[in-house]
């Protein structure tokens, strides 16, 4: 019996689709101290199909959800900035999704299912996250941790009749990485910093933001001196605790799914992931590095027998996998493929691709990395800087083998050139984002928080 008729045996099918935010894809598995730091999630993605190549388009949060909700690529649904316009004097103006692109929750909505939203990311409003929901929360982070995200959640699910669309936005364990006290030394003592290092993180937004600004050529000088190694491994640490936080929270949520409605299929992964020292620097949107964009992504369900796959996927493959797996009609603009159609057609492997522009205009940057088999490339298209890495054989991309591989390096140079040809000829390609001045309360609060220059 296929996953598919398994899952119908019991009438129309449910689905919850969560999404950690700032998630690494090597929480899952990761010990500190021989302690393991998501266990619950890990036994779950266990007991399902879990993808260890998963990799979002995008590195950080807009154009990455954007590409989840509607399946296309950030070069076509062009949501791609935070800030698109740099006089002072002028309204902020953002980003935001064309109103005719259909989004997943529109889609579930107009095949019958009761959708309802509980999301804690300000982002979210500029890329159609509350388009199709009849019930839909917004919570916002950091007044809104992971625990109240899952206890407003439950209380949804206590009012939802089958067949239903859940979507779960968690924020934690985004920065500034401050988990609850109990879990601050759950792997154990923080390291002893020095008085510098302590200052320094008492203003730890404005660090994490002068961090990402001066990558992003913003600004040409450092405010804050680096900190020390110990400081490092302290923060990296916390954000661990998060992580750990988070893996209480979606397992309390899941347990009260499995309970009330057993006939569902449960989706988890993130949006992106974050830097935390392993080539410099901290944050994500700034780099296409795999610690930012290889992420978690697993399906549980009935019939989804354990199974571990290695097949090269993509976060915007969520939207026609769930279409697959409840046997609705597939949309032809779709550019991600069902991973049920995936894993039984291995044999024909497909590149992956991601965009980043930065989430500021004014940086100028346009960086690519192309998957193919265990290869990725990471070409700078404003310059001539461009790396190969072999991640079988260097999964930390530390070597670059780009002058040793010419031949690889052209193929994948041709892949690239494909793939944007085929995105400019799309269906939905406009070629110019659509902008909006940005929302005051959307200015103000995320202006709080360190995202406004």
């Amino acid at each position: 019996m296929n996953a598919r008729k398994a899952a119908q045996e019991n009438g129309p099918e449910n689905v919850v689709l969560i999404v950690v935010d700032t998630l690494r894809a090597d929480r899952l598995e990761a010990t500190r101290n021989e302690i393991p730091v998501m266990p619950r999630l890990k036994a779950r993605s266990e007991t399902g199909w879990n993808f260890t190549r998963a990799i979002s388009p995008g590195s950080w949060t807009k154009p990455s959800m954007a590409s989840m909700f509607t399946s296309l690529y950030p070069e076509v649904h062009n949501v791609q900035f935070l800030v698109s316009n740099t006089d002072p004097k002028a309204p902020v103006m953002t980003d935001v999704l064309a109103e005719d692109i259909e989004t997943l929750g529109t889609y579930m909505k107009e095949h019958g299912y009761a959708t309802a939203a509980v999301q804690a990311n300000s982002l979210l409003q500029e890329v159609g996250a509350e388009r199709g929901f009849d019930s839909y929360e917004f919570l916002p982070y950091p007044e809104y941790r992971a625990n109240r995200i899952t206890e407003a959640a439950l209380e949804v699910i206590a009012d939802l009749e089958s067949p239903f669309f859940l979507y779960v936005h968690y924020m934690d364990p985004h920065a500034e990485y401050t988990p609850p006290e109990e879990y601050r030394e759950i792997f154990g003592p923080l390291p002893e910093i020095s008085r510098q290092d302590a200052e320094i993180l008492k203003e730890w937004p404005d660090y994490y933001m002068d961090r990402i600004w001066h990558d992003q050529r913003m600004s040409s000088k450092r405010k804050f001196a680096d900190l020390s190694e110990s400081a490092r491994e302290r923060m990296r640490i916390l954000y661990d605790g998060e992580a750990r936080f988070i893996d209480d929270q979606v397992d309390r949520l899941l347990d009260a799914v499995d309970a009330r409605h057993p006939n569902t299929f449960t989706i988890l992964t993130a949006d992106h992931g974050e830097e935390l020292w392993e080539h410099g620097s901290v944050g994500h949107g700034k780099s296409v590095y795999e610690e930012v964009v290889h992420v978690p992504l697993f399906m549980t369900g009935p019939g989804l027998n354990r199974s571990r796959i290695e097949e090269l996927v993509q976060t915007f493959d969520i939207l026609p996998s769930i279409a697959h797996r409840l046997g609705l009609a597939s949309r032809s603009h779709w550019q991600g493929r069902s991973l049920f159609n995936s894993v039984k057609d291995s044999a024909k492997s497909r590149p992956a691709f991601v965009n980043n522009l930065g989430s500021y205009k004014s940086t100028g940057m346009e960086q690519w990395a192309v998957y193919s088999s265990h290869f990725k490339l990471v070409k700078y298209l404003n310059s001539d800087r461009q790396f190969l890495f072999d991640l079988a054989a260097d999964p930390n991309e530390t070597d670059d083998v780009s002058a040793a591989d010419a031949p690889q390096v052209k193929l994948m140079t041709d892949q690239l050139t494909t793939h944007r040809e085929q995105n400019q000829l799309h269906v939905l390609y406009s070629g110019a984002a659509l902008e909006s001045p940005m929302p005051p309360d959307l200015e103000e609060r995320i202006g709080g928080i360190g995202y406004l220059k």
